[in-house]
């Protein structure tokens, strides 16, 4: 885990930002306490100490849901003896604690504020930088040319040698965090929502407080748009996917 201090960010996109969707709605957001943000993805092979399916896979757990990755969040938090984050009633998740400094999903505003603006002079559209053209290197396991067949469209001049998963910190891109471009995409905490919320900025903001949706951030081994690499990028998703993940985050104080 990272330790961030994190400061402004406004999360979302302009609508002239090239690739932008109307849901990337704009939102002024700051941070008063500190945060750890995984290097890694969570992996098969942690994962399955949680379910008792052991594994020694290092390819990023997939086909999982949002409400299965705040167990094991959960899970994590009881085996260092700290308060669980998520609230299950009957086995479901039915709200949070947020006074609690045990292990939860990233917000969208903690996800977006390290791909975009940690250790740089301003935020980024990408986690690269502002450029329209993918770098040579750390560019993450996108859908290049070895994806040809399995993604709608491929990025032909790039090859990372990954038709599918890669294993967790593949590509590091922020100091040691990895895989924020590329490999799965990533389960956030927030329920989705498109209205924009009053009385900004928000502070340690988590998104709204009820919903029927949760989304991921990222792109994924079957990304290759402008639209999708970009991060202020959000989908909201029902259920499981096998191009989705997750990684874990805990407030420090």
């Amino acid at each position: 885990l990272v330790k961030i201090i994190g400061k402004s960010i406004r999360l979302g996109a302009d609508r002239n930002v090239r690739g932008q969707r109307a849901n990337e709605i704009l939102r002024d957001t700051t941070f008063s306490r500190h945060f750890y943000f995984a290097e890694l993805e969570v992996s098969e092979e942690q994962f399955s100490h949680y379910t008792g399916k052991p594994t020694a896979s290092k390819l990023p757990v997939t086909g999982v849901s949002w409400e299965e990755a705040a167990k094991y969040c959960n899970y994590l938090s009881r085996k260092e003896g700290l308060p669980s984050f998520y609230t299950l009633r009957n086995n479901r998740v039915v709200g949070w604690d947020t006074a609690s400094i045990g292990y939860r999903l990233p917000t969208e505003a903690e996800w977006e504020y390290v791909a975009s603006k940690l250790n740089k002079r301003k935020r980024s559209l990408f986690v690269w930088g502002d450029d329209y053209k993918i770098p040579e290197q750390n560019f993450g396991n996108l859908a290049d040319k070895e994806a040809e067949g399995k993604a709608k469209k491929i990025i032909s001049d790039r090859s990372d040698g990954y038709a599918e998963r890669a294993p967790v910190g593949f590509s590091k891109q922020v100091g040691d965090i990895t895989d924020l471009s590329g490999n799965v995409s990533e389960w956030v905490h927030d329920y989705y929502s498109v209205a924009v919320p009053v009385n900004q900025p928000l502070l340690d903001y988590l998104g709204p407080v009820r919903g029927r949706q949760h989304f991921v951030k990222g792109s994924n081994y079957l990304s290759s748009s402008w639209t999708e690499l970009r991060n202020s990028y959000r989908e909201p998703i029902d259920g499981a996917r096998a191009d989705v993940g997750f990684r874990v985050a805990r407030y420090v104080f």
